[in-house]
């Protein structure tokens, strides 16, 4: 217990001398905390503490001459009241946090705790707060933070599945259904022309091997390799060379100390496709020739760096595409960090640090 000023003493107890009064009054005048006693019957202002004077910026006379009700916001009044007869009836309620207001009107919230006792023959209650205003701002920015990550990710989930629908209809339309179009007119005359069914024949089953080699291509591109089978080494080194027969892009993959076996099939499928990602913007923006990936770890942290020779791009201008928002949510995962450094004509670094082992934050 901590009592507050002389007088002040839990029921059926008393302050034993002055000088125990004496540092007793010190301890609740020069408390950090903001300490007021209340009066359970009349809800009145009986003592309050330098803290408490100064946070409401009213004089110590004007506090102790006010109710309680005239330090708490309008709207929570008739809380306050309902509150206070529970603890006077005998129930322990949780205090928690309150709106309170200044004689300027600034607003701020408490956050309370009581301790009942008799001061002078009142049934009264100690309160014992602290503002805690700060603390919930940021608390309530960050959730809105992350309701506003969130709902990114969830728009660039939704963009990336509308990107590979069409992806999918313009690989089917433009390329595999020209293909096959093309064989059933083949089938079509050799069915007719028995001079040049041989020769058609052989077209339509050339035809049937392209379509099945793309229908291929495309469902590696979408589901990505089997990396329980193969692992993560040669299913990089496999899109390494998927890219490289499409384009001009000499791409080389360096792996330092990277037990790939010791992580999860989750782990490397999202470093997979970090890179994946990557090597798309790649081609499809850099207009680079040379591409290096180093993927290591040490003791604390694994280390993915993408670096390229391509035309670059001012880093200081927001850029958030799907793609960089799709590979920053999958670092995210793992608590890590993601830092693109680029400039015009400069190339471009991607570089990716997750805390390890894995789960542990920085």
């Amino acid at each position: 217990m901590n009592p507050a000023a002389p007088g002040l003493k839990k029921k059926k107890a008393a302050i034993p001398d002055t000088e125990s009064q004496e540092r007793y009054r010190q301890l609740f005048e020069q408390n950090p905390m903001i300490m007021y006693v209340i009066d359970l019957d009349t809800l009145s202002l009986l003592e309050a503490n330098q803290k408490a004077v100064r946070q409401y910026g009213y004089s110590k006379t004007e506090l102790l001459k006010m109710s309680v009700l005239q330090i708490r916001e309008t709207g929570e009044q008739e809380k306050l009241v309902k509150y206070l007869a529970e603890v006077k009836a005998g129930k322990n309620p949780s205090a928690g946090i309150w709106h309170h207001k200044s004689k300027t009107g600034k607003k701020f919230l408490l956050e309370i705790s009581y301790l009942r006792l008799d001061y002078d023959g009142h049934d009264a209650i100690i309160a014992m707060a602290q503002d805690v205003t700060e603390r919930v701002r940021v608390e309530e920015q960050q959730k809105t933070e992350n309701r506003l990550k969130q709902n990114q990710v969830t728009e660039a989930v939704i963009a990336a599945q509308e990107k590979e629908r069409a992806l999918i209809g313009r690989e089917l339309h433009d390329n595999i259904n020209q293909v096959l179009g093309a064989t059933r007119l083949y089938i079509d005359v050799a069915m007719r022309d028995e001079e040049k069914r041989d020769e058609l024949l052989k077209k339509s089953s050339a035809n049937l091997l392209t379509a099945m080699e793309e229908i291929r291509k495309l469902s590696r591109t979408l589901v990505g390799p089997p990396i329980t089978h193969i692992g993560l080494h040669d299913s990089i080194e496999g899109l390494i060379d998927d890219i490289n027969q499409a384009s001009r892009l000499n791409i080389r993959l360096t792996m330092h100390d990277f037990p790939e076996n010791d992580f999860d099939e989750k782990f490397n499928v999202n470093l997979f496709r970090i890179i994946q990602e990557q090597l798309i913007n790649i081609v499809k923006h850099a207009d680079a020739r040379n591409v290096q990936i180093f993927l290591s770890r040490n003791n604390s942290e694994i280390k993915l760096m993408v670096i390229d020779d391509g035309r670059g791009f001012d880093h200081k201008k927001p850029r958030k595409g799907i793609g960089i928002i799709n590979m920053s949510s999958r670092v995210d995962l793992y608590n890590g960090r993601m830092n693109i450094i680029s400039s015009p004509d400069e190339g471009c670094q991607l570089m990716i640090n997750i805390p390890f082992p894995l789960g542990h934050s920085r």
